[in-house]
């Protein structure tokens, strides 16, 4: 790992356990760091200050049973609330009562769907108006008013788009409401009362967009829906332009969506997405011509499309009419005046719940009902029925994740399925997507395509497939890329990811694929894999459930304990397998605990807004009651062997670091290992801000600086006075040529760094001094600091990342890591010169030092040889997300954090002198000793010299701990400044966590 850093980070699993040894030390003078607290609350929550080291961690006890961790591994498990007999009959009785339900309504043959009600479709519905004038849907109308919030607006479900565009399109349905009533009509709410409920929904709706972060929406089609709502509001003369921060974010995505539309791609007979969303091509297309898209009377099972289509057509269509009256009666609303947003769902649902309980210990049971029968046979008929490929339900759009999942049903049943259809439909370049002329790419649906293959009873006649999909996963959750466009949690992702991915590692175990590439099946799956893992553990609550925006949440715990009950098989999870197993247990038992409220709405599923999928959800936490804490696998060699190192070497190693991270104990500085393990710490500590691919790249360049600092120390260390100031002559010369900046392509390395080279210079053969007998042996030193300096530099500089960054941000770095080299070679070059005899002379009342290092510390010159403020603007680069942007896009963010950069620099070389405060000259190490000027009033030794020949110990460490708690101080204010600038902005405040984490990395690299 440290070498090439192709050892996968999963060799050192116990690196990312929160056991830190309490620490024994205190921020003092003698000790001024508190980055003590950082190591004790490492692998924890910031806020969570208050949490006590989890036993559960015991890495100073030999490995415990199975038995041992449920008889007692903590004493506050949530599992004595339910033992294991007890959950599992839950599981049962719960399974076969979901799998009933849903048999009898296959077997009424009537559609049907749970999509929970949405206000934005209602409202939607509220509008229609019969050819004679009349409401449609009075009962719809009255729904929005009895759901409208004293505030103006329209609750918000799973997110801020939600309540967004509900109240966008209730406040359309009030005007219209306002307008073609008269005055005396016989209506629910007086025509006076509406006008009022219209200036507070319109004021409300300003607020909303205000503060709205457009950045973070993920809901299908809203960058249309949202300005084709907007327009129809500002045709009202009475309301103003709705002007908001992200508007001009929102219309920039709007034009992109837009920008290759025409309407005869909608007037076309080919069926796509923008069928289901109609709604935003309100004045871009004519209603008339968009008929043939009706199935069974819908567009795409959408009730606001249809309604649209409804509303604009010069035409009534009675098929839309009895759609729409069918949605009003049979939807979750069940006639009382709401709807869902799509409808109906019948294959979606029972391919999610079928395949969900399917993989569960009540597979048996289930397999025995004449329900299940009827359920399989049904969906193996409308597969065949369909050539090979479904949508969410009869007649409509396919895509390959309802074909994916009915795919998977029929495999569990041990049905031969062919997916030649879903490969030849929706197979892309990289991955798979989710509808045939769709450009966007969903995780979810990738991690269904794959389970779906890798369950096929000839899984090596889609090897391709495979490998494809699983590179696409890898990529994107180690680059930090989770969020999915169908569901508001990462934990639906990674229990997917999981469960397909320990299917692949069992079938390719077993032999029944062939070989797969090394890197994928050794490195990259099994990093994710343990990723995933470490992730969930660590956002599990003491209660036992996992959260969605800080609230409890039935169907992400449910997520999780299904991902970990997967996780839980693997060979090399056995030695963490106890901690995972009690998470396993209380999260179930969390689940038993609160069974009466299983059918509770929980708006995590997205579509146009939010919604909640009640027999989805229900069929998730089931299957997660009866997750089996004794589940194992029987591992051939192929798997076991994937990590070899011994789980003793892990121990003591992970021990090792733990305990030092939290006191710095010991006396040996920090070593590449230790580096891996304090990043780790770091980011875990903050919430893994940083991805996988970023924390790597960071891990190297540490260890990278580590080795060149090394390699100077050891190289100056050997060379005498007039050697050494020749090497500095030469290094210096060669620095412009090894820190190049080059717009153009870089050409192919020969080691392979990054895939560039950096330019160099050739070495004189007679030697640095002409002196052949020593030239040769110096030749190689230089050769040698110089093969260093390329690769520290070849690594940032021909980083992809920071290639891709803008021409400030490469041109700031490049000069930053001139000016920091060559402040080093000048401040060693006066060490030198110091160093010689000449040192006498300036030691009793010399001045004549070189102005940057005689002058009084300024940030310019102390820090100025310190490598960190490269390695800050380096993590903005390979963290920025989206990748094609820069770290901070505005001014106040780029000036604090290059104000904290500074801070940092002189933070850091103060503490350096803190802790050489005796400097021997003879070693070239005088720094702040000499350079504010200490030397005059000190000896060589740092103990002060009195007339009368007494001594006194310097007050130089208490001056110098002075100006490091000041530079501390001011570096935490740009720090609290710079989050107050991006309190608010939701989609950024993992930045803040890259920085802190970065910041603390840096003590902890300066102090070890």
């Amino acid at each position: 790992m440290v070498d090439e850093f192709k050892e996968p980070l999963y060799s050192h699993p116990k690196a990312e356990s929160s056991v830190m040894a309490a620490p024994v030390k205190q921020s003092t003078v003698e000790n001024p760091i508190d980055i003590f607290v950082i190591a004790n609350a490492a692998g924890k929550n910031p806020e969570d200050t208050d949490a006590k080291m989890e036993t559960a961690r015991r890495d100073d006890i030999p490995d415990t049973t199975d038995a041992e961790v449920r008889n007692g591994q903590n004493s506050d498990t949530l599992a004595t609330a339910a033992d294991d007999s007890n959950l599992f009959q839950i599981h049962i009785d719960e399974s076969l009562a979901l799998i009933k339900e849903l048999g009898q309504k296959v077997n009424i043959l009537e559609p049907f769907g749970s999509f929970s009600t949405s206000l934005y479709d209602t409202a939607w519905l509220a509008r229609v108006r019969t050819p004679d004038g009349d409401w449609l849907f009075p009962q719809c109308f009255q729904h929005l008013i009895h759901t409208q919030e004293p505030e103006g607006g329209w609750p918000i479900y799973g997110a801020d788009t939600d309540g967004i565009m509900s109240t966008m399109a209730s406040l359309i349905a009030l005007r219209d409401h306002y307008r073609h009533n008269p005055e005396n009509a016989s209506i629910p709410v007086p025509r006076p009362l509406i006008g009022e409920r219209i200036l507070l929904a319109e004021a409300n709706l300003r607020h909303r967009l205000q503060v709205w972060d457009v950045a973070l929406a993920v809901h299908v089609g809203f960058e249309i829906l949202v300005p084709s709502l907007l327009d129809e509001l500002e045709l009202d003369d009475s309301i103003k332009k709705f002007e908001f921060t992200g508007r001009p974010l929102l219309m920039s995505m709007n034009q992109r969506k837009l920008r290759k539309f025409r309407p005869e791609m909608i007037y076309d007979p080919v069926t796509t997405t923008l069928v289901h969303s109609l709604e935003g091509l309100v004045g871009k297309i004519d209603f008339d011509r968009v008929s043939h898209h009706l199935t069974h009377g819908s567009m795409l099972a959408s009730p606001a499309a249809t309604a649209a289509y409804l509303i604009y057509s010069t035409d009534w269509d009675p098929a839309a009419e009895s759609y729409l009256r069918s949605v009003v009666a049979n939807g979750s609303g069940k006639g009382g005046g709401s709807v869902p947003t799509a409808f109906p769902s019948a294959f979606f649902e029972l391919a999610w719940v079928t395949s969900t309980l399917l993989k569960t210990r009540a597979s048996t049971e289930i397999l025995a009902l004449p329900d299940a029968v009827k359920i399989s046979a049904f969906l193996e008929y409308q597969l065949e029925r369909h050539g090979g490929a479904v949508g969410f339900d009869e007649g409509l759009l396919e895509d390959s994740d309802d074909t994916a999942k009915v795919i998977l049903v029929l495999r569990l049943l041990g049905i031969r399925v062919f997916p030649k259809r879903l490969i030849a439909e929706f197979e892309d370049k990289d991955n798979f997507r989710t509808y045939k002329y769709e450009m966007s790419v969903s995780l979810s649906v990738n991690c269904n395509v794959l389970a779906a293959l890798v369950h096929c009873q000839d899984p090596e006649t889609y090897h391709s497939q495979i490998v494809k999909i699983s590179r696409s996963l890898c990529r994107d959750l180690l680059s930090g890329n989770v969020r999915d466009k169908w569901n508001l949690t990462n934990g639906y992702s990674f229990m997917l990811l999981s469960q397909a991915f320990v299917k692949l590692i069992q079938i390719w175990d077993s032999g029944l694929i062939g070989q797969l590439p090394e890197d994928l099946i050794r490195e990259q799956i099994p990093i994710a894999l343990l990723h995933t893992l470490l992730q969930i553990l660590h956002t599990q609550t003491s209660a036992g459930y996992w959260a969605f925006k800080n609230h409890e949440s039935l169907e992400a715990t449910s997520y999780a304990v299904l991902a970990l009950n997967a996780l839980s098989t693997l060979p090399w999870v056995l030695y963490i397998r106890p901690q995972v197993l009690a998470a396993i247990r209380n999260g179930a038992a969390y689940l038993a605990q609160h069974r009466d409220e299983w059918r509770q709405d929980e708006h995590l599923w997205v579509a146009k807004v939010s919604y909640a999928l009640p027999t989805v959800a229900r069929a998730y936490i089931i299957a997660a009651v009866g997750a089996d804490s004794n589940t194992s696998h029987a591992w051939g060699t192929k798997a076991t062997t994937i990590v070899t190192v011994p789980n003793n070497a892990l121990r003591s190693k992970a021990l090792h670091y733990s305990k030092k991270l939290a006191c710095f104990a010991g006396d040996e500085p920090l070593d590449k290992d230790g580096i891996i393990f304090a990043w780790i710490a770091m980011n875990r500590r903050h919430n893994y801000p940083l991805p996988n691919t970023a924390l790597r790249d960071m891990m190297k360049l540490f260890v990278l600086m580590l080795d060149l600092d090394e390699r100077m120390k050891n190289v100056f260390s050997e060379l005498g006075s007039p050697e050494r100031l020749e090497f500095i002559r030469e290094l210096r010369s060669a620095l412009p040529k090894i820190i190049s900046f080059d717009d153009g392509e870089p050409q192919p390395a020969p080691n392979g760094d990054n895939g560039k080279a950096r330019n160099g210079t050739d070495v004189d053969n007679e030697g640095i001094n002409g002196d052949q007998e020593n030239g040769h042996q110096d030749n190689d030193k230089l050769a040698a600091v110089m093969a260093d300096l390329r690769r520290y530099a070849s690594h940032i500089l021909d980083h992809p990342a920071v290639v891709r960054s803008s021409a400030d941000i490469r041109i700031q770095l490049h000069n930053q890591m001139l000016n920091c080299l060559f402040s080093g070679l000048g401040l060693e070059e006066t060490y030198t010169r110091l160093a010689t005899p000449e040192q006498d002379t300036l030691a009793n009342g010399a001045t004549d030092l070189p102005c940057d290092v005689a002058s009084p510390g300024v940030q310019s010159t102390v820090g100025s040889k310190s490598q960190m403020p490269v390695a800050l603007i380096f993590l903005t680069c390979i963290a920025a997300s989206p990748a094609d942007e820069d770290f901070f896009r505005g001014l106040r963010g780029r000036f604090l954090l290059s104000v904290i950069s500074g801070h940092l620099t002189t933070m850091c070389q103060h503490f350096n002198n803190w802790a050489t405060v005796a400097p021997d000259p003879a070693e070239g190490s005088l720094d702040s000793f000499n350079i504010f000027g200490y030397h005059l009033l000190f000896g060589w030794d740092g103990v002060q010299r009195h007339p009368k020949g007494k001594t006194a110990i310097s007050p130089l460490k208490k001056d110098l701990f002075l100006l490091l708690e000041y530079e501390r101080g001011c570096l935490n204010q740009a720090l609290d400044k710079l989050e107050a600038e991006m309190k608010g902005k939701q989609k950024e405040t993992w930045k803040m966590g890259a920085i802190k984490a970065f910041l603390e990395m840096v003590d902890v690299y300066r102090h070890l």
